[in-house]
């Protein structure tokens, strides 16, 4: 079940409160912003998304956070056994585990840290310690010194499109803001070394079993949803907009969003058909 979180821009929309990060900008800008919940199949070797939920703001709280709270909570109850919720950067794994995603894959920021669910061993002097050793995937810079990664504690090779991906591992970890025995479930933490890009993958599940084979495809399933707001705003235009009625700023987005995933079908399922710019 693939998690996403898009906005329609009105920038001058007035007596509308709701805002959304836009990455461009690099800051949060007037905007109509809905979660998009959509299963993602396959329909002649194509992969494809089916809308399952489209969540609007809430009118007496439109805040970014509140709509992915909100997303996640109906995320949570309607997350099948065999299903597993994923989601792009902007939610932290203790998101997942205050709302109570009982299955979920995260890709994490590259600085991210967790904590071991364990205390270090007395060193003989001062305090005992009640903090879980620190965890860093990767090397960081800090006031121009350079910040170590921890050691993995899991290493390897996988093969996907014939290319070889070293990865990294870090099990049972914990928030950092928990102490050990205080965090409500522990979580793993997967690097993907991939030569086809300049910086590495970070992802976070609580999925124990699974193999970093089967993390890293999950993830790629991820990418089908992205489709559903492309369609609805750069293929159908309704990244511009002319309606101001609150309800129908938020009816004809939905609408869109309906449409899109309806032509993204028709466009597998058709033979193709050539189109000029007038289309």
């Amino acid at each position: 079940m693939a998690v996403d979180w898009t906005a329609f821009w009105r920038f001058k929309l007035k007596g509308w409160s709701g805002k959304m990060f836009h990455s461009l900008v690099g800051r949060a800008l007037c905007g109509i912003g809905f979660g998009v919940v959509c299963q993602v199949g396959d329909v002649g070797g194509q992969r494809i998304p089916l809308l399952r939920q489209i969540m609007r703001t809430n009118k007496s709280d439109r805040s970014e956070a509140k709509l992915k709270a909100d997303t996640l909570r109906w995320v949570r109850h309607h997350l099948d056994k065999n299903e597993v919720a994923i989601v792009d950067a902007g939610v932290e794994i203790s998101d997942m585990q205050t709302i109570g995603v009982p299955r979920y894959l995260i890709r994490m920021a590259l600085n991210c840290t967790g904590r071991r669910d364990y205390l270090p061993p007395y060193k003989g002097r001062g305090c005992r310690p009640k903090w879980g050793e620190k965890v860093r995937p990767l090397p960081r810079t800090h006031l121009e010194k350079v910040i170590a990664a921890t050691l993995p504690d899991r290493e390897g090779t996988i093969r996907f499109a014939g290319r070889a991906i070293a990865v990294q591992g870090w099990v049972d970890l914990i928030p950092s803001e928990y102490k050990p025995g205080q965090a409500p479930a522990a979580f793993t933490i997967w690097v993907f070394f991939d030569p086809l890009y300049d910086k590495p993958l970070v992802l976070g599940t609580n999925l124990r079993q699974a193999t970093p084979l089967t993390i890293f495809c999950l993830y790629q399933d991820r990418w089908p949803v992205e489709q559903i707001p492309l369609v609805a705003k750069q293929m159908l235009g309704l990244h511009r907009q002319f309606v101001f009625a609150p309800e129908s700023c938020c009816r004809l987005p939905e609408l869109a969003l309906l449409l899109a995933n309806i032509l993204t079908y028709l466009a597998a399922v058709l033979p193709p058909m050539p189109t000029g710019f007038w289309d």
